[in-house]
């Protein structure tokens, strides 16, 4: 009787665990223009931010697969945050890391210390430096 009631607090626990899971979602907006000369709104969303079990969740899916990040205006570099990604998060940062095509690295950095609500959008163009791009984002939780 006892391992009985044992599992059945395990089960309730585990249960809580589950629902306890908390999703933020994040509305980026550049600073300045990217190199398309538009300003853009990324957005992304983030389950369990703050802890080890953290994890990018998908804002949509379809036949060809999920998408994690979308752009307002749609923008070819922040796409790029969806293919072959990587989120790390340390107690200084928040960071998305894309790599569409092997020669294009994409970053999208969040600084712990402002909440996550400051940080910058980075390109590194292997091929072509002067593609390469910096730009400040203010980002607004939710």
């Amino acid at each position: 009787m006892k391992s009985i009631f044992t599992v059945f607090v395990l089960s309730l626990s585990l249960a809580a665990s589950a629902q306890a899971a908390t999703t933020t979602h994040f509305a980026c907006k550049t600073d300045r223009p990217l190199n398309d000369g538009k300003k853009h709104v990324i957005q992304f969303a983030v389950k369990n931010l703050g802890s080890r079990s953290y994890g990018i969740l998908p804002l949509s899916s379809d036949g060809n697969g999920d998408t994690y990040v979308t752009s307002t205006p749609d923008n070819d570099d922040i796409t790029m945050l969806n293919e072959n990604y990587n989120l790390e998060q340390t107690s200084k940062y928040l960071e998305l890391r894309g790599d569409g095509d092997g020669f294009i690295l994409v970053y999208l950095h969040l600084y712990a210390d402002r909440d996550f609500t400051r940080g910058y959008f980075k390109t590194d163009d292997r091929q072509d430096a002067s593609l390469s791009q910096y730009v400040p984002v203010t980002c607004q939780l939710k």
